[in-house]
């Protein structure tokens, strides 16, 4: 034992751990080829359910067989719904008639990719099922776990004991959650240590009179079967498996320092799957808790400034992920979990188990999670503190490297700012002016960023119309907007001077009050026809400046009009020129407004066209095309939409010129200086 106790202090075995760990992931990672087990063409499958998700008339099944599949199927009523509410479990053994469907990239740039998000978890396929057909029952932990949840829906009212018992955040109102993630506070439902912290306690203190060698293993064997019940989760895993090592080394006095453990909980975890090291929520554990057991000698003080010294270094080392993971995080943040930490680690949570045991004190718990929602939803409104950025992979290891390096020498901690500072400011020293088309389905959205940074332009925002009416079929509202509203941040934009509306058409138009509650916007111009419903609710949502007849805007040119009788042909079209190139943006402008454009502007030699109503043969008319004579043309459409569009007829007008399609192309990306334009897109 003492030999054993030798060994497991000694640095070089964990510098010999450390680089073990290094090589294989690199070895598994990039160099063994990934490929699923399961054929295109199989359709008949056996599986086991680990996860359901409801949202509206669509189910989704995370299901494990061969290899983990993601299933979803949609109903056709309500008392279908409930049928399977009432049947689907956790934990069941089905058979499953579908069709696989191959996975496909984000289309915008810097936005979730779910391809690789699936296949970091070992899942190449998406299933489309057919028919479903349960053949065995849950075992007795996934009974557990049934039970559970079942009790839990019964309580639960905002979806809060469901998020900190089971994990499952999904039935969290999405603005509040929303909120949640603004302040930099979202992080406390991730289950993790706060919570196993509290279960071992108790669990310890319900074992007080036993020995040591029972009672921890007692606890060790209720922790994995939570981990297991909950599928484990990267941050619960990583927590566990450092309280099992870690009892470990107190039952048989090995007296390895929390660092060594940490490094063999991390090493273990890594070596097992090295795919989680992409897991958002396995960086953010680590490097934290790595922070807090690096810097734990100065975490001194009464509890005000121990709490104080805590936060500031959960802020730091989760600063690098953030702003690589989600662009933004909130300065004052280190402020916020200064007071909400305590609150919902010492009040929330404990009254959230509480109730699930004694349910008739939910009112109790509902007060203070009213408390929660309501100072977060006023404190989300202060957006001075929010910080905009994308760091690279090169920042986000320099930037750990002087966190290591900074404990010696405080000072060095500015190197980090001006990283930060140099990400910000070197946008405002580009001459190159950017065009985004964005991918937004059956939808206009481009986005124009002049040279310098000097101006923000977003013409059209997209908007996914709605056709279901009764409540049980509507799903969480989706906002295409968001996509690229992320892209934008990541960039550092969180300006813009002006959304140009070409008509009120709301997939042109429909998703303008998404932006204004997420962006700051300078002006708003619409068409010159009258004011539809959608764009009367635009202007009643917020207090902003708007107009039909915008003050002259430099390199840009609106030719706008009301003499037609449909809000089509009133479209505002814009031309961009700039770096003697010109790009004109037409709207859903049909061929009698392009007759018009014809005779009255000139737009001759076009060097990029935004085809008109996405390949409609309403527009882009032969004489028109011939006229603008455009080299590059630009085509917004859905994949597979129901209006057949683009139509031949129009690809056969176009096909002198270079074409890109956001169905087939995703995003396209354009650049502009005074010697090129490039051209680059992100292909699903």
């Amino acid at each position: 034992m003492k030999k054993l106790k030798t060994i497991l202090q000694s640095n070089y075995l964990y510098i010999f751990i450390i680089v073990i760990t290094i090589l294989y992931s690199v070895y598994y990672i990039k160099i063994i080829d990934h490929k699923s087990i399961y054929k295109i063409n199989d359709n008949n499958f056996n599986l086991t359910i680990k996860d359901i998700k409801y949202n509206g008339n669509k189910i989704t099944l995370k299901l494990s067989g061969k290899e983990p599949l993601i299933g979803t199927f949609y109903v056709d009523n309500i008392n279908e719904l409930e049928y399977y509410k009432n049947n689907l479990e956790y934990g069941q053994k089905v058979e499953i008639k579908g069709e696989l469907n191959k996975l496909k990239n984000n289309t915008i740039p810097n936005t979730f990719n779910y391809k690789k998000y699936l296949y970091y978890n070992h899942t190449f396929y998406n299933l489309n099922i057919n028919k479903i057909k349960i053949t065995k029952k849950p075992n007795k932990i996934f009974t557990i776990k049934n039970k559970l949840y079942k009790r839990i829906i019964k309580i639960d009212k905002k979806g809060y004991i469901n998020a900190f018992i089971l994990g499952n955040k999904d039935n969290i109102d999405t603005d509040i959650y929303n909120k949640y993630q603004i302040c930099g506070i979202s992080h406390l439902f991730a289950i993790s240590g706060m919570h196993i912290g509290l279960i071992s306690s108790i669990l310890l203190l319900l074992l007080k009179n036993t020995n040591n060698i029972i009672k921890y293993t007692i606890v060790d064997i209720i922790l994995l079967l939570y981990c297991y019940i909950l599928n484990f989760p990267a941050s619960l895993l990583r927590c566990t498996t450092f309280y099992i090592i870690n009892s470990i080394n107190k039952l048989f006095k090995l007296n390895i320092s929390t660092l060594k453990i940490f490094i063999i909980t991390i090493s273990l975890i890594i070596i097992h799957n090295p795919f989680i090291i992409y897991n958002t929520g396995f960086q953010f554990s680590a490097c934290i808790v790595f922070g807090i057991i690096y810097y734990s000698n100065i975490i001194k003080g009464n509890y005000i400034i121990k709490s104080i010294k805590l936060s500031t270094i959960t802020f730091l080392f989760s600063l690098p992920i953030s702003l690589s993971s989600f662009y933004s995080i909130n300065l004052f943040s280190i402020i916020y979990n200064l007071f909400y930490i305590p609150y919902i680690t010492l009040i929330v949570y404990p009254l959230s188990i509480i109730t699930l045991l004694i349910p008739q004190i939910f009112p109790i718990l509902n007060i203070f999670i009213n408390i929660l929602e309501n100072s977060v939803s006023l404190l989300s409104n202060i957006k001075v503190s929010i910080l905009y950025l994308n760091l690279n992979i090169y920042e986000v290891i320099v930037f750990y490297l002087i966190l290591i390096i900074t404990k010696k020498n405080i000072k060095l901690i500015t190197i980090n700012m001006l990283i930060i500072i140099v990400d910000i400011l070197l946008p405002f020293f580009d001459s190159n002016c950017y065009i985004y088309f964005f991918d937004v389905q059956q939808g206009d959205s481009s986005l124009i960023i002049k040279p310098y940074r000097k101006e923000v332009i977003l013409i059209d925002t997209g908007g996914i119309s709605t056709y279901q009416k009764e409540e049980w079929q509507k799903r969480k509202e989706v906002k295409v907007s968001d996509n690229y509203i992320q892209f934008m941040h990541s960039i550092g934009i969180n300006k813009i001077n002006y959304i140009i509306t070409t008509h009120g058409d709301f997939d042109h138009c429909g998703d303008v009050t998404n932006i204004l509650e997420k962006m700051n916007v300078k002006e708003l111009i619409f068409n010159n026809d009258s004011y539809n419903e959608l764009e009367k609710k635009i202007i009643n949502h917020k207090k902003i400046k708007y107009t039909k007849n915008p003050d002259n805007i430099s390199n840009i040119k609106i030719y706008n009009t009301n003499k037609y009788d449909n809000e089509n042909n009133n479209s505002n079209v814009i031309l961009l020129n700039i770096y003697n190139k010109k790009i004109l943006f037409t709207g859903d402008a049909g061929i009698n407004r392009e007759k018009d454009l014809i005779k009255e502007k000139n737009l001759k030699n076009i060097n990029i066209l935004k085809v008109g109503h996405h390949g409609s043969d309403t527009s882009s008319s032969v004489d028109f095309i011939k006229y603008t004579n455009p080299k590059y043309s630009i085509i917004s459409v859905g994949e597979k939409n129901r209006y057949g569009h683009p139509k031949d007829k129009v690809l056969e007008n176009l096909k002198k010129s270079k074409i890109f399609r956001t169905d087939i192309d995703g995003s396209i990306e354009i650049i502009i200086n005074k010697n090129r334009l490039n051209i680059k897109t992100y292909q699903p």
